[in-house]
């Protein structure tokens, strides 16, 4: 399947098949270990798993929703805006980095599985980018 869709203009894609593309492009040059869209109920939308051995989708989904209610608690406590990123970082540098932009007008959470030693935000923001203007055309 991969071959027949690297043939197919990126325009003509589906929105879930055109978001994993770049979701798997990214993975290969930031040397993620995944990437994960999910709607605030934790409904993947869109994914790209290269490695698995931090952290398994179904608690991939889990943290998802918990950060998605996280975000309405420190919004509503913090008298903060909207929140923009969220990164859960350990000792030896491996991170959880948790987006939030908007989808077909609908909030969702952009969940990137980052390794140590690894930068992020272009390639994070570059994609959030493309989800953002393939979601309202």
């Amino acid at each position: 399947m991969d071959t027949f869709l690297s043939n197919v203009p990126t325009e003509a894609l589906p929105f879930q098949l055109h978001i994993e593309r770049e979701m798997k492009e990214l993975v290969q040059v930031g040397g993620y270990d995944a990437i994960y869209l999910f709607n605030p109920e934790g409904l993947v939308l869109a994914a790209h798993v290269d490695s698995e051995s931090m952290l398994k989708e179904g608690h991939a989904v889990e943290f998802s929703v918990m950060i998605s209610k996280m975000q309405k608690v420190v919004r509503r406590m913090s008298g903060l805006s909207d929140l923009k990123e969220v990164v859960i970082e350990d000792q030896e540098g491996k991170r959880l980095v948790f987006r939030f932009l908007p989808v077909f007008a609908q909030p969702a959470i952009l969940l990137m599985v980052i390794p140590a030693m690894r930068s992020y935000r272009g390639l994070a923001n570059r994609l959030c980018r493309i989800i953002e203007q393939s979601s309202t055309t």
